[in-house]
């Protein structure tokens, strides 16, 4: 820093490494050096303030550390001065009625701006946090409505996201109010992270059972029930006559009417799917025992030819008495 001398007013550019070069100018040409792409640090000693006005086309480097830079120069001129300026950071084209009334402005004119500007304006970061949220909860909603199966923990993170956005947004406010209406400076401000809970995972129960009913049965059973997530599915078998032939298509629909209460199931065996990446259980498969299943049909078919054989004997003829002579 070049050698302080005790005077009204003082200008200097900020460059990109950090360093700032004093500017010899007359407080009432101020306008001449305010151009797009500087960054200036504007001192008033005799009003106590210390401006960072910002081209609309000043490097992103520029603006991040100029905070930086002025908190130096506000400690350089406290130690060998006891003067505190107070810093205020201004935008192009957003000039405080103050900056103006001092040096006799007028707004800059602001035509273009970076096109990748990655700071955030202190105008804009309160509706850009709002419509940030609300693309965040119009994209789950959608997702939760094309997805047959979506996990509960969806409704938590949005819940998450509202109170930390609302967080922020009164701390910005406190802030502004404690500052008497104080411009902030948010060229160093980070967006805080949210981390979205590992376990919002959603399924589509249609994919989950097709894969299921491509995999081949354990030999010696027949599958009697799927469970997915909440619902239960069960085969239906339908007929149909083609070319003189029956042909029998098995179905798999959702159980609407489910027995109430509490069921118990003797099982000879469960087949069970699980997500290895989120360690979550995706299907249960319930399996019959195909010798139950043959016994039961075997004994059906004896009762009907029991009854079939009893009926037989009822309608059998007596032999005919013959006749005396």
């Amino acid at each position: 820093m070049p050698d302080y001398e005790f005077k009204n007013f003082y200008v200097y550019n900020l460059e990109d490494d950090g360093t700032y070069n004093e500017i010899k100018i007359e407080q009432e040409n101020l306008a001449e050096i305010l151009t797009d792409d500087e960054v200036l640090l504007i001192v008033k000693e005799d009003n106590r303030r210390l401006f960072i006005w910002k081209g609309p086309k000043a490097s992103v480097r520029k603006r991040f550390i100029s905070s930086r830079v002025a908190s130096n120069l506000q400690e350089e001129v406290r130690k060998k001065t006891g003067m505190h300026l107070k810093i205020l950071s201004i935008d192009a084209g957003e000039e405080p009625v103050e900056f103006l009334s001092l040096f006799n402005l007028q707004p800059y004119e602001v035509t273009e701006k970076l096109p990748d500007m990655v700071y955030i304006r202190n105008i804009d970061r309160e509706k850009m946090e709002q419509e940030q949220l609300k693309q965040n909860i119009e994209k789950r909603k959608k997702e939760t409505a094309a997805a047959e199966y979506t996990s509960p923990l969806l409704q938590q993170a949005d819940q998450t996201e509202i109170v930390k956005s609302n967080i922020n947004i009164q701390e910005s406010q406190s802030a502004r109010a404690m500052t008497n209406k104080q411009t902030i400076d948010y060229s160093d401000y980070v967006a805080p992270s949210i981390t979205q809970p590992k376990t919002t995972t959603k399924y589509n129960e249609k994919e989950i059972l097709e894969s299921i009913l491509q995999t081949t049965p354990p030999n010696g059973y027949d599958r009697m029930n799927i469970i997915i997530g909440k619902n239960l599915y069960a085969p239906k078998v339908i007929q149909t006559v083609v070319l003189g032939k029956s042909i029998e298509k098995k179905e798999w629909n959702v159980v609407e009417d489910l027995p109430g209460g509490v069921i118990d199931l003797k099982m000879d065996f469960l087949r069970i799917y699980i997500d290895e990446k989120n360690k979550i259980i995706k299907a249960i498969e319930l399996y019959q025992n195909n010798c139950i299943k043959d016994s039961k049909n075997d004994l059906e078919s004896k009762n009907n030819s029991s009854q079939n054989s009893e009926n037989s004997s009822t309608t059998r003829k007596l032999p005919q008495v013959p006749k005396a002579n």
